[in-house]
């Protein structure tokens, strides 16, 4: 992921995301060009993580910048 996720992008990102869990056994999201998160951001990997975990799928963020990891702690199987 790069530039912003915010509320222009969440929904498209968010779907991109679930699509991806709904067809793989594991998803690598490689956050370090993310410049940007709020809260709709946020949600994205969140409603991915829950569609991950009722397909039997991995989502993992990886190289979270540090807004983005702090908010990680609430969901630490999401973030590496």
């Amino acid at each position: 992921m790069s530039g912003e996720l915010g509320i222009a992008t969440a929904s498209h990102v968010r779907q991109i995301l679930i699509d991806a869990v709904r067809t793989c056994r594991q998803v690598i999201v490689d956050c370090a060009r993310l410049d940007f998160c709020d809260c709709a951001g946020l949600n994205a990997p969140i409603a991915a993580q829950n569609a991950a975990h009722a397909h039997s799928t991995t989502l993992l963020l990886r190289r979270t910048p540090r807004q983005l990891a702090a908010c990680c702690t609430a969901f630490p199987t999401t973030c590496v």
